[in-house]
C-alpha cells in the first residue's frame, strides 16, 4: 500500500472551510455559485465509477484553487496599490517596499510557500515580477500559475492530505454525498465494488459495522458476503455515487434494516479503553 507524507500545511484550515461550506455557513467564498462550478462539470464529464481520484479529491482540489487564487488576488491588489504609490526608481527596491508595506515581509505568497513545503523547485513570484514587465500583478499571477504542472502536483498532494483527514469523518462524508446527490438527483446503477475500495473502507471502519458495532474482521481473507455488506451511505436511488467516499461497512442485519435509505452513524471504536 502506497504511503502519503503528511505535511499538515494548512490542512485543518482547508478542512474547516470545506466542512463549513456543506453546512452552508457564511464563508469567504460565494458558495451558491462556486458549488455549481464544481458539480456541473463533475456530472457533465461522466466520471467513472469508483475512480481512485474520488469526488472528494476533486472537491478538495477545487476549493484549494478557489481559495488560493481569491486570497492571492486580494493580496496582490494591495501590493499593486502600494507599488503604484511609491516613487522609487529601482524596480526591485520598489517591489520589496510594496511587499513589505502590504504585510508580505518575506516576499512570498502562499503559492510560494506551497512549493517550499512540498520541496518543488520553482521560481518565486517575486522574482517573476522583477524579470517581467507587467501592468497588473493579478494578471501576471494568473499567467505565472496557468498550466503549471508543478502547481498541479502540489495541489494534488495537498488534496490527498485533506482527503486523508476528511475520509475518517463519516458524518462529513454523508453530508458531502448528500450535497452531490442533491446537485444531480439521478438514480444510479449498482456496480462491482473493487477490492481496493473494500480494503480502504475496512481500514477506516476498523472492521466493524458502523451501525451496531459488530466485529466483521473474520471476513478479511475469505469474505463472507452473507455477513459483510459494503453499503452506500447515500443510496443509489437517492442519487448517491458509486464512489469510495460514499461506502461504509455494515453487517447484514443492519443493512437489511436500512434497505434503500440513506444513513450513517458517528459512533467510533476508541483507540483504547479510556474508562477501564
Amino acid at each position: 500500500m502506497r504511503n502519503i507524507e503528511m505535511t499538515y500545511h494548512d490542512v485543518y484550515y482547508y478542512c474547516n472551510i470545506i466542512d463549513n461550506l456543506l453546512y452552508c455557513f457564511t464563508s469567504s467564498i460565494d458558495w451558491i455559485s462556486t458549488g455549481a462550478q464544481y458539480t456541473e462539470p463533475f456530472y457533465e464529464e461522466n466520471n467513472e465509477d469508483f475512480s481512485k481520484w474520488t469526488s472528494l479529491h476533486g472537491f478538495c482540489d477545487f476549493v484549494i484553487r478557489r481559495l488560493l487564487f481569491k486570497d492571492e488576488h486580494e493580496q496582490l491588489e494591495k501590493i499593486q496599490e502600494r507599488y503604484d504609490e511609491l516613487e522609487i526608481a529601482n524596480k526591485e527596491e520598489r517591489l520589496k517596499r510594496a511587499f513589505n508595506d502590504s504585510g508580505s515581509k518575506d516576499y512570498n505568497l502562499e503559492v510560494d510557500n506551497i512549493f517550499k513545503i512540498y520541496r518543488i523547485p520553482h521560481e518565486p513570484f517575486f522574482s517573476y515580477l522583477i524579470t517581467h514587465e507587467v501592468e497588473s500583478f493579478v494578471d501576471a499571477y494568473d499567467d505565472f500559475t496557468m498550466y503549471d504542472d508543478e502547481l498541479d502536483d502540489a495541489i494534488e498532494h495537498l488534496s490527498r492530505e485533506l482527503f486523508y483527514i476528511l475520509f475518517q469523518n463519516r458524518m462529513f462524508l454523508y453530508r458531502f454525498n448528500s450535497y452531490m446527490a442533491n446537485a444531480n438527483p439521478t438514480t444510479r446503477k449498482r456496480c462491482y465494488i473493487p477490492k481496493w475500495v473494500k480494503n480502504a473502507v475496512r481500514y477506516r471502519d476498523r472492521n466493524r459495522c458502523v451501525c451496531c458495532g459488530k466485529d466483521l474482521s473474520g471476513g478479511w481473507d475469505c469474505e463472507d458476503e452473507e455477513s459483510v455488506h459494503f453499503d452506500h451511505m447515500v443510496s443509489l436511488c437517492a442519487g448517491g455515487l458509486n464512489d469510495l467516499c460514499n461506502i461504509q461497512l455494515l453487517c447484514s442485519s443492519c443493512n437489511i434494516k436500512k434497505s434503500d435509505g440513506s444513513y450513517t452513524r458517528q459512533i467510533y471504536k476508541d483507540w483504547y479503553d479510556f474508562e477501564g
